[in-house]
């Protein structure tokens, strides 16, 4: 018996060593893999820059009464004052805005907006600001013109009192969506909305006599970032008047038409089978093909695709996107190919800016695109002339990424300068 409880004594002895030897491994290990890892990187805080409009050269307003429905008012021109308010019967004296937004800014980076008007007289107002569907600024607008594009907001944004007489309004989610291109800025009505209330506020006008009073945009944004993989384009921007979309990509001065690429037959066919996806596989294919067919004419050393926006590239090379869209213009039953599809190049500048061309029109810089710009995060609208339904936002693919290598620095020429016709 003695025996047996010696025995056990030891047992439990021996099994406290291991559990505090085993617990003392623990602890080096964790104190090892904390010397060894390294520490989370701390996050970056943004670069946040605001911009006020306020100068009446970039700000379009107007008044709209519908007690007066066939009178209207340019405040620029006409008035210091603007009256702003609600009949006991529901019938509006609204205060019409659009600020030119400048050049730069991308959806991504914009933060808040909010717009100011400053009380002069009146009630205590209750102002609200909703979106204009239409144009209105190009023309001194009445009631009648201009009143039927307010849009029906539901819940539309309210302002609040601020220091010496200024009402501000959040309109941060109208300007998001003018900067992303799902709807033109065709500003917004500045509305009261409580029958029998009515105020006046300074107007544009006041810039000549008190430019401290004019009504003002204020737009805070986190400045661009450039992409993360270091290189940018290989050139800088040169304004081209001939070429289109895919001949400029390539740094060249002859039309790449439709009919050099695509076979429609083919392309349909594609398309049947696996939608936009499948159409984007067959032109990508058929891209490459006539490139790798026509590098000696243009001048191209090589071409490959990338697999982002921002993925690394060499300094021979320069980045070039391509998106396509499906969009039914024929009202026929179905996507016909033949009139419904359309594909759309951009090419990436020294600087980060992305250009582009279609063939009516100049070359240009992508309005608001920078070093840090997605294009996949961008709307690409067919045509410079937005504004049009069947236009806005045409190509909706995934985006498509090659690094080029062209052999000179100029633009070639590799159809001899037969630059070809458009198609009918």
């Amino acid at each position: 018996m003695n025996e047996k409880k010696k025995f056990y004594q030891k047992w439990w002895v021996w099994l406290l060593a291991a559990l505090a030897i085993a617990a003392a491994i623990l602890a080096i290990h964790q104190y090892v893999k904390l010397q060894s890892t390294p520490d989370e990187p701390a996050s970056v805080p943004e670069n946040l820059k605001t911009v006020t409009i306020q100068d009446p050269e970039n700000t379009a307003a107007a008044h709209i009464s519908e007690q007066k429905p066939d009178e209207g008012a340019d405040f620029t021109a006409a008035m210091e004052i603007v009256e702003i308010g609600r009949s006991a019967e529901g019938q509006r004296s609204d205060a019409l805005f659009r600020f030119k937004l400048p050049a730069g800014i991308l959806a991504e980076q914009l933060r808040e907006a909010y717009f100011y008007i400053r009380y002069q007289a009146g009630d205590e107002p209750t102002l609200r600001a909703v979106a204009m569907t239409q144009s209105w600024y190009t023309v001194t607008g009445t009631w009648n013109e201009a009143g039927g594009s307010i849009a029906n907001d539901p819940n539309p944004a309210t302002a609040t009192k601020e220091a010496g007489d200024w009402y501000k309004i959040d309109v941060t989610a109208l300007v998001q969506a003018w900067l992303s291109g799902k709807s033109n800025n065709n500003g917004f009505a500045v509305e009261e909305a409580v029958n029998g209330k009515s105020a006046s506020f300074y107007s544009t006008i006041n810039a000549e006599l008190a430019p401290e009073n004019c009504p003002k945009l204020v737009i805070t944004y986190a400045e661009a970032t450039a992409p993360q993989g270091g290189r940018l384009g290989k050139y800088d921007y040169e304004e081209q008047e001939v070429g289109n979309c895919f001949s400029y990509a390539l740094r060249d001065h002859d039309m790449i038409l439709y009919d050099d690429l695509f076979d429609t037959a083919a392309l349909q066919t594609a398309y049947d089978a696996g939608g936009v996806e499948g159409g984007l596989a067959y032109v990508k294919a058929q891209v490459a093909q006539y490139v790798d067919l026509h590098k000696d004419a243009l001048q191209i050393a090589g071409m490959r695709e990338l697999p982002a926006y921002n993925a690394s590239i060499s300094a021979d090379e320069y980045r070039i996107a391509l998106r396509i869209g499906f969009r039914d213009r024929s009202f026929q039953e179905g996507i016909q190919v033949d009139e419904d599809f359309d594909y759309h190049f951009w090419a990436q500048m020294a600087d980060g800016t992305w250009a582009e061309k279609t063939p009516q029109e100049n070359s240009r810089l992508v309005p608001g695109s920078s070093a840090a710009t997605d294009p996949g995060q961008y709307p690409w609208h067919q045509g410079y002339l937005w504004g049009y339904d069947k236009w806005n936002d045409y190509y909706t693919s995934d985006v498509v990424y090659f690094a080029v290598t062209k052999a000179g620095q100029g633009f070639t020429a590799h159809k001899g300068g037969v630059t070809g016709s458009l198609p009918e």
